[in-house]
């Protein structure tokens, strides 16, 4: 945790005795502790949400008009000439 940054706390209530019982065994077997676990896997499910829309983000710029590098440059109001000088594609 940072310096400085604020510990927070919650509760989490297992309605399923068996979902607690593999967690408690989980802990146990890797040798490490219910609390990482638990952060470990919420780490993952924001990870996977955040991937989940960029996905759905990138699906829905498929149907983007797409133009020419050319003609993007002049809406822009980019001097077609820039960049070339230095070997760059224009």
């Amino acid at each position: 945790m940072a310096m400085g940054a604020k510990k927070s706390k919650i509760s989490v209530e297992f309605d399923d005795p068996a979902l607690l019982r593999a967690l408690r065994v989980s802990a146990a077997e890797r040798d490490t502790t219910m609390r990482a676990i638990v952060f470990e896997a919420l780490r993952d499910w924001l990870r996977r949400k955040e991937q989940e829309e960029d996905a759905a983000a990138i699906a829905e710029a498929r149907d983007d008009e797409l133009a020419p590098w050319e003609q993007v440059k002049a809406r822009l109001g980019i001097d077609p000439s820039e960049g070339a000088a230095d070997g760059r594609a224009t």
